[in-house]
């Protein structure tokens, strides 16, 4: 059987994946909110002739252009990322229930099964643990030392000794053979799947979009504490987007994962 191989992100994320993308969230408010602070100084110092209800019009026209184009972009980065998201999900899903029926046939197939049922679980318990630490705390025999890829080659190997001295253990050999392969074969995709999909020039480029639009707000807005507020609230709105969508770019790290249920059940089930 083919064994899992290892796939490269371009961007490596690791525990501090989340860190990261909080700190680009703050970032983006200061800059944010900041441009709204720039824009009312500008317009302290602006003439008055130059801030005529024509001259109004056309910023307003302006930043109504700008704004539109930043709504769409926005839309297409949390569309795109929850897209990722959905997409790790429904993988989960797929390798567990491929593991919990992978297990079903190994025990049909006799006691001669009972090594690689004892080594698919330490495969599954392996993901859990590196994905979700806490979720298998106190599983005693379930984890071990061995990387996952090792258990993993060893699980099939164990697969492909399976003796087949019947026609009906011939059969379920086959099935569990192609069944271990289809397993491979969903992790892989997952990890290519997991590929980030947000591409940071373009957060950059809606980054950028928004300050001109801030700075314009401030601009034009009545200098009082409510409008100042106001705009500081919607500048907390559009960081906490960003924020969103960096983290449901990568399912696997950081704050929002996605639900490792399918996997613990599946755990609870398999090798027991």
């Amino acid at each position: 059987m083919p064994p899992l191989r290892k796939v490269h992100a371009p961007r490596l994320r690791n525990g501090t994946a989340a860190v990261t993308d909080l700190a680009i969230a703050i970032v983006s408010f200061l800059c944010i909110a900041g441009s709204t602070w720039a824009g009312g100084k500008i317009r302290e110092v602006t003439p008055a002739e130059h801030l005529t209800p024509d001259t109004r019009e056309i910023v307003i026209a302006g930043l109504g252009l700008v704004s539109t184009l930043a709504a769409v972009v926005l839309g297409l980065l949390i569309d795109s990322s929850k897209g990722s998201f959905d997409a790790i999900n429904n993988d989960i899903k797929q390798l567990a229930s491929k593991v919990v029926v992978l297990d079903g046939m190994l025990v049909q197939y006799g006691p001669q099964s009972a090594e690689a049922r004892m080594l698919l679980r330490q495969v599954v318990a392996g993901k859990v643990a590196a994905v979700w630490p806490d979720e298998v705390k106190g599983g005693g025999n379930a984890t071990t030392s061995a990387p996952v890829r090792q258990l993993y080659v060893a699980f099939s190997d164990r697969v492909q000794g399976l003796p087949a001295a019947t026609d009906e253990q011939r059969t379920a050999k086959a099935r569990v053979q192609q069944l271990t392969v289809e397993l491979a074969q969903t992790y892989v995709l997952m990890q290519e799947e997991r590929r980030e999909s947000v591409m940071y020039p373009v957060v950059g480029v809606l980054l950028m979009w928004l300050i001109a639009i801030f700075a314009g707000f401030g601009l034009i807005a009545p200098a009082n504490r409510t409008v100042r507020r106001v705009l500081l609230l919607c500048a907390l709105s559009v960081a906490i987007s960003i924020f969103l969508i960096l983290e449901l770019d990568d399912p696997l790290t950081g704050i929002l994962k996605v639900s490792s249920a399918p996997l613990v059940a599946a755990l609870a089930q398999i090798g027991s």
